[in-house]
């Protein structure tokens, strides 16, 4: 009893709402049924933590202490991602914040080649944060994110969640065709305007088209390997996933999986299963499939 009530104070925690004063750096939209995992494999992969899940959104902030120099994730808040987030205030290129958005841009670049969430980019969506402005105020959005200052006003896909705000706030842009181009596909765009309504306010980046290229052509190739000559999507069995995460992480619950020599499977009258598939994969394992005629 004592386990069980543990584990619901823990699923408690994990879905608390965040504050109402809320900066995070990066926003995912995943499902309560994945949370548990997937902020796990965070914990053990990524310089974020949580600060709130609300509505199926998971908002996170940059631990400075690992990305700063000698930290454990420091590889992550080098570089010039940062350059990515279009034109920025002076108070966002400071030292310290061009660390936090270049961890923000590295973050989205490697979770497109994890091998354990790569598979399951189609049921994840990334926000990243760079402020905030009063709801339904165009004219402050358009001030912060600097759309004034630009040679040639951007051509932008939107991305939102709940995905009907789209919409709304689509209708809002329209009017203003001078300063922003909006585009509803990702190969017409040359930015992606990331915004989320919280409490009053809008949590908003404006990102180069090329911080998402990977997440895109990712999602691209998944639609190819899964979806059938007929245009249907055939879904990914779940052994495929259990079996890679068994294979791919450093440590597990349960006893990790080592191929050490080449095994040698016979199915008798049945099809192979993705497991199997995944397995033959390590090209430690070969299969012989005998069906019934």
């Amino acid at each position: 009893n004592n386990n069980n009530n543990n584990n619901k104070s823990g699923s408690n925690k994990e879905k608390m709402s965040p504050t109402f004063d809320v900066q995070p750096h990066l926003i995912f939209r995943v499902t309560a049924h994945h949370l548990t995992r997937f902020l796990k494999w965070l914990a053990r992969k990524y310089p974020l933590q949580s600060v709130g899940y609300h509505n199926e959104l998971l908002f996170t902030c940059v631990t400075m202490d690992s990305v700063q120099a000698g930290g454990k994730y420091e590889d992550f808040g080098v570089g010039s991602g940062w350059e990515m987030f279009g034109i920025l205030s002076d108070e966002d290129k400071t030292a310290e914040r061009k660390i936090v958005l270049n961890t923000v841009f590295n973050v989205i670049q490697r979770m497109c080649d994890d091998a354990v969430l790569s598979v399951c980019l189609g049921m994840i969506r990334m926000f990243p944060v760079v402020g905030s402005c009063k709801e339904n105020n165009v004219e402050e959005l358009f001030e912060n994110l600097h759309l004034h200052d630009y040679k040639e006003k951007p051509r932008a896909r939107m991305q939102s969640a709940p995905k009907k705000y789209e919409l709304e706030v689509g209708d809002q842009l329209l009017l203003h065709p001078d300063v922003i181009d909006l585009t509803p596909r990702f190969e017409d765009c040359d930015h992606m305007l990331n915004f989320l309504p919280w409490k009053g306010r809008w949590l908003y980046s404006l990102c180069k088209k090329e911080m998402f290229d990977c997440f895109y052509n990712q999602k691209a190739q998944l639609m190819e390997t899964h979806t059938k000559d007929n245009g249907a999507f055939t879904p990914i069995c779940r052994a495929y996933y259990k079996l890679n995460e068994v294979l791919l992480r450093d440590t597990f619950e349960i006893t990790r999986i080592y191929f050490t020599e080449i095994w040698r499977v016979l199915m008798l009258g049945l099809h192979l299963g993705d497991g199997f598939k995944h397995s033959a994969s390590t090209e430690k394992l070969s299969l012989l499939s005998i069906l019934r005629s």
